[in-house]
């Protein structure tokens, strides 16, 4: 079901929104084409950022649906317009503002309370490969560890090898008997990463 609404939403975008056409297929490109692991990744010199919870602030969902607009992705299931997003934030999904030091939005990332579960990351096609959704991430760790979260989940499609990356290189580790055939299931102990910051420190 999911793989044939990307190809749906795929399809539709280019068709009413031909100006980012061009902009899909690199992103679709870029995330095949990044090798899996990434072993020299630097965590302990990332850039900053803030993360901000979007809550009833319309101007806050107005930035937060300007950017997916602006940075469409075939392997990201996004909200598209101001309704669907009311109804994702009933439901409990969560959405975060990405900063950086410069007080510039760089990203958006989500999250699902219910799964223990980040996603929905995107971040704006001038700010990638910079370091930024690496530090969000970390960053939403610490706020959910510190709300009590034991473990962080996450579900990556198979085709989206640069997400994959990111993950494996936060300590995420593979699931294998929750593999399915369009995506991996990944896990990570939050008590792990404290512990490993705390040495650091």
């Amino acid at each position: 079901m999911h793989e044939a609404y990307r190809k749906i939403k795929f399809l539709l975008g280019c068709v009413l929104r031909p100006r980012f056409t061009y902009l899909r297929f690199k992103e679709r490109r870029r995330a095949r084409d990044k090798h899996t692991h990434h072993p020299d990744i630097d965590l302990k010199n990332l850039p900053p950022v803030t993360i901000t919870l979007v809550r009833d602030s319309d101007e806050h969902k107005k930035k937060l649906l300007k950017l997916f607009r602006n940075n469409p992705s075939p392997l990201v299931l996004t909200p598209w317009n101001m309704k669907y997003l009311e109804i994702e934030l009933q439901k409990g999904i969560e959405y975060y503002l990405i900063t950086n030091n410069m007080d510039e939005l760089v990203g958006v990332l989500g999250y699902k309370p219910e799964e223990n579960m980040p996603g929905r990351l995107i971040i704006e096609y001038d700010h990638r490969g910079k370091g930024f959704g690496i530090s969000a991430m970390k960053e939403l760790e610490k706020i959910k560890h510190g709300e009590g979260m034991q473990e962080f989940w996450g579900q990556v499609y198979k085709d989206n090898v640069r997400m994959l990356n990111l993950m494996l290189s936060l300590g995420y580790k593979f699931v294998e008997n929750r593999e399915t055939p369009e995506y991996y299931m990944m896990v990570k102990s939050l008590s792990d990463e404290v512990d490993d910051n705390s040495q650091l420190e």
